[in-house]
């Protein structure tokens, strides 16, 4: 019967975890890091096996918070939120040193389910940086191509080669390329014999390539 009970009480407190990992990606949905931070301080007790004991404490860049009728102790739970080797902040959960007869210590499980959170809470502080780098990365790659584009233009006999008009299309035109992208060029031309202008923009296809090759280690 002792087992039955504790085997319950074992579901029990994993169901908690569960629930308390659930509402934390719900908190995660949002965009003001103040409010996501002040609602995961609510959420995290509910997690914890003795929620009514539990003091929690957030920091994360230059936002503090703690919950309410916060009490510091000797006896705490503390995970870093790391992101890429560097520590953004921590949080923190503190339990009484002791209540009345009972000294309440923390689970094993618990120790992991903070480290769940904090990895959570870092992933999403990641997410908004790799999206920016992305950006830049794929503004840099447009942008270089479109000067190139400009560079070959200029060199380019239009006369000796009959050609009338030259015009960017595809990822180039749309702002869109990325590393491996081409550089795509409609050329309106009258010539009869096509041979000069494809050896010529072959000469310029490899010299991009391998340009190209030493800006981002992509052939």
């Amino acid at each position: 019967m002792n087992d039955l009970y504790q085997r319950l009480s074992d579901l029990s407190e994993r169901e908690k975890e569960l629930k308390c990992l659930y509402k934390i990606d719900q908190c995660l949905n949002g965009t003001d890091l103040y409010e996501i931070l002040k609602n995961i301080l609510l959420v995290i007790p509910g997690g914890w096996q003795f929620p009514e004991w539990c003091s929690v404490e957030i920091c994360c860049f230059d936002i503090h918070l703690k919950s309410p009728r916060f009490e510091s102790s000797a006896n705490y739970l503390t995970s870093d939120i790391k992101s890429e080797d560097k520590t953004l902040g921590y949080i923190r959960i503190y339990y009484p040193s002791a209540s009345g007869h009972i000294k309440p210590e923390f689970l094993p499980e618990e120790t992991l389910l903070l480290n769940a959170i904090t990895r959570h809470i870092a992933l999403f502080l990641s997410l908004p940086v790799q999206e920016k780098d992305r950006k830049e990365q794929s503004e840099n790659h447009w942008e270089w191509r479109l000067r190139m584009a400009g560079e070959l233009c200029r060199y380019l006999p239009f006369q000796a080669f009959h050609i009338i008009s030259v015009y960017v299309a595809g990822s180039t035109k749309n702002a869109t390329a990325g590393p491996a992208s081409d550089i795509d060029l409609i050329i309106v031309h009258r010539a009869e014999d096509t041979r000069p202008i494809e050896e010529y923009m072959k000469g310029w296809s490899h010299s991009l390539a391998v340009w190209n090759e030493a800006r981002t280690g992509i052939p």
